[in-house]
């Protein structure tokens, strides 16, 4: 019999124990013996520091240690760039920056003692926009490095002096777009402790388990078989639990005083401590034909790093690939640069370097529209990519392209039509009320589904399939590392799962994210999972199925298969 679960209106596997309360979040937790940590935070957006005198801290009935920086054996971390340190040293560099982490036997005693922690500062100057801390006699953010450019990507396509020698008219802008918080409705919370193996655990609430194990045996120096994360319920993430928040201090504090240590941050140390959206600061130059063809781009884009690298120089990779919009144009020159500042460490949120681009490019596009007096659909209908465009970067776009179908069907919807001179709106306005007008836009747009520039993406799945004497499937629990965030992902696969093995959904029982349990499936980000996650559980599924019928010819009278695949994305980078 076929089991239809993809495509169905399924009832969330979560829904049930969230709605009644039952389903646990970080902050929830609690254990025997647990001591309450907090963060001193910095003072100053860029000071050295002089001094840390703990002692009247140390003196408040409760407190157990204030740990600094002596007390981290490798005081860096960081997702791409270990540049970040776990607790600030010799120099704050924004007021994000952890100084020392207060530990008390209640949360009162530890929050008392923070405000008696000393912090002797020299403050000094500051930089607070990227494109002052490009200039030569800039502030060093980072003074082991000779200037604050993180990175520099540039694209370069065909000859862009000739392109705009053609152009029958030239068009500049210069955009800017802010910082956004991602205003996730939970706040950081974790508790670690040692768990049975002797290992450093951590409960919290991540993006990346396996790469957050990573960052936290590296700042511990432990091996990484010595330390494990689990992430039960997460109240949303955007991006903003990619990298690490508090993992590594309530590590710290469990490791060295060897009870359970828990944390939580108020939506104010939320909104200081973890990285926001990054600003752009663009200048486009853009070139076309009478007609409406583009024949050339000049693009310089400055992201706002912030005060450490997070995730800016994938960021700005995916930002450099999409800066000229969805449109064929046979010379470009494009040039990315991410900056160090004393602002607010800016990392992944929801598009991922993809989102700021067409504030910038659809811009444009409606200036050359007005500038050649042609209608603002028509002129993107005359330069969108098909199935075999060559995209500015090289790569040929691929077979399911369609973007000139989307806005097709986007344009009949708002008004426009087509005629025999191309796309026009006709005018909206009313004979009874000549004063009235209704603006309508229009904005075109396009993003990657997974990582780009050629990273090694893969997921990996074991599906453990529980047997009837008659080799019929009874259940199927699904261990996999993709974090449900709110997004819906184990629901997805308990669909994939249910439709490959042909029982119903309510069979499929899909396992939380513990780094002990579970194997690794990459980021809970970048729309990947259903993807890649997906198609490592039907792989393994499939594998599962094989197993069950090798079992049944052989008559092993087996009640238990388990089976294990990994799926890898494939590098589209072409170029020509």
């Amino acid at each position: 019999m076929t089991v239809r679960a993809v495509g169905q209106s399924v009832r969330r596997l979560d829904i049930e124990a969230k709605v009644q309360g039952r389903r646990r979040f970080p902050q929830d937790m609690s254990m025997p013996g647990m001591l309450h940590a907090v963060v001193v935070w910095a003072a100053h957006p860029h000071a050295r520091i002089r001094r840390i005198d703990p002692s009247a801290a140390l003196a408040v009935p409760g407190v157990v240690a204030v740990l600094t920086h002596e007390d981290v054996p490798v005081n860096e971390y960081g997702i791409n760039i270990y540049d970040q340190p776990v607790l600030a040293g010799d120099k704050v560099r924004w007021l994000g920056d952890r100084v020392a982490v207060v530990v008390a036997e209640s949360l009162r005693a530890a929050e008392r003692a923070r405000d008696l922690v000393k912090v002797d500062y020299e403050e000094l100057p500051v930089v607070d926009n990227p494109l002052d801390g490009m200039k030569p006699d800039a502030p060093l953010v980072h003074e082991d490095r000779r200037s604050n450019l993180l990175k520099h990507i540039y694209v370069r396509r065909g000859n862009v002096e000739e392109g705009f020698a053609a152009a029958d008219v030239i068009v500049e802008g210069s955009y800017h777009t802010p910082f956004v918080e991602h205003a996730y409705l939970q706040p950081e919370a974790g508790l670690a402790y040692i768990d049975d193996e002797g290992r450093v655990a951590v409960i919290c609430a991540a993006q990346w388990p396996h790469d957050d194990l990573r960052q936290i045996a590296h700042a511990l120096a432990l091996p990484i078989e010595r330390v494990r994360e689990i992430v039960p319920a997460v109240g949303g993430a955007f991006g903003g639990r990619e990298d690490i928040s508090l993992q590594i201090l309530v590590a710290l504090a469990a490791w060295k005083l060897r009870r359970p240590a828990k944390m939580v941050w108020s939506r104010e140390e939320s909104i200081r401590g973890h990285g926001k959206r990054h600003p752009f600061y663009m200048r486009h130059r853009w070139g076309a034909r009478r007609d409406g063809r583009l024949v050339a781009v000049e693009i310089e884009a400055v992201l706002d790093a912030g005060a450490y690298a997070s995730t800016s120089v994938p960021v700005l990779e995916n930002a450099v690939s999409f800066l000229a919009g969805p449109y064929v144009i046979p010379h470009a020159r494009i040039d990315g640069y991410a900056v160090y500042t004393n602002n607010a460490v800016t990392m992944a949120m929801r598009g991922f370097g993809a989102t700021q681009p067409p504030v910038g490019y659809e811009l444009q596009m409606d200036r050359l529209a007005e500038a050649l007096g042609m209608d603002p659909v028509e002129i993107r209908m005359r330069n969108l990519q098909e199935p075999g465009s060559i995209a500015v970067t090289g790569n040929r776009m691929p077979e399911v392209t369609s973007a000139r179908e989307t806005l097709r069907a986007a344009a009949v919807v708002a008004g426009w039509r087509e005629g025999p001179d191309g796309w026009h709106r006709p005018d909206p306005g009313r004979p009874s009320a000549p004063y009235l007008r209704r603006g309508v836009g229009v904005a075109c747009a396009y993003k990657n589904v997974g990582y780009s520039f050629g990273f090694d993406d893969r997921s990996t799945a074991v599906v453990e399939l529980t047997l009837a004497a008659d080799g019929s499937i009874q259940s199927a629990l699904i261990r996999c590392g993709a974090v449900e965030v709110g997004q819906g992902v184990t629901t997805a696969l308990a669909q994939l799962a249910a439709q490959t093995l042909g029982i119903g959904v309510e069979r499929v029982r899909v396992a939380l994210s513990d780094t002990a349990m579970t194997p690794s499936a990459g980021s809970s980000s970048a729309s990947r999972h259903v993807f890649m996650s997906g198609n490592a559980v039907v792989s393994a599924c499939r594998a599962a199925l094989e197993k069950r019928d090798a079992a049944l010819r052989e008559e092993s009278g087996a009640t238990r298969v388990v089976a294990e695949a990994t799926f890898r994305g494939r590098d589209m980078r072409r170029t020509t």
